[in-house]
């Protein structure tokens, strides 16, 4: 069984991450599920998207708190504007205001910034060990070039 998974480019869902497994007929819905979840796990991956309105709040603040000529607000201030200027989503609590604004910008970041966790496999191994000899052999040749033009000079 191949698990493995890709970013999606469409308009309908820019930036997405697919899962696609490939399994032999015999293989056990458990063994097919399992995988399945195992590679959510690595991707950190949400059960379901943020909101709309927790992406605007997360925009709404990022706007606001990287305006370089503006000075850092409070959430109880940024609460304040946000209900000024969408009534229509007010929020009750600054408090409340604030945990959607930290989990959303967490999920996008993660989404973003995706540190997918992965198994380390001989092949991975043979990989890592290829590059590191690369790296010496570079190194050295770095070196050779360097001290004979020191030499000549």
């Amino acid at each position: 069984m191949r698990v493995s998974y890709r970013t999606a480019e469409t308009l309908d869902a820019p930036g997405v991450y697919l899962i696609t497994i490939e399994a032999p007929p015999w293989i056990s819905l458990e063994t097919f599920q399992g995988a399945f979840a195992e590679m959510r796990r690595r991707m950190h991956a949400e059960r379901k998207p943020p909101k709309a309105r927790s992406l605007r709040v997360v925009r709404f603040v990022e706007r606001l708190q990287n305006n370089p000529g503006t000075e850092t607000l409070t959430f109880k201030e940024l609460c304040r504007r946000w209900n000024q200027e969408n009534p229509q989503e007010d929020f009750s609590k600054a408090r409340t205001f604030e945990r959607v604004y930290q989990r959303t910008a967490n999920i996008v970041s993660r989404q973003y910034n995706t540190e997918v966790e992965h198994e380390e496999t001989p092949e991975l191994r043979r990989q890592r060990a290829r590059m590191q000899k690369m790296d010496e052999r570079f190194r050295e040749r770095a070196e050779a070039v360097y001290a004979e033009a020191i030499e000549t000079n």
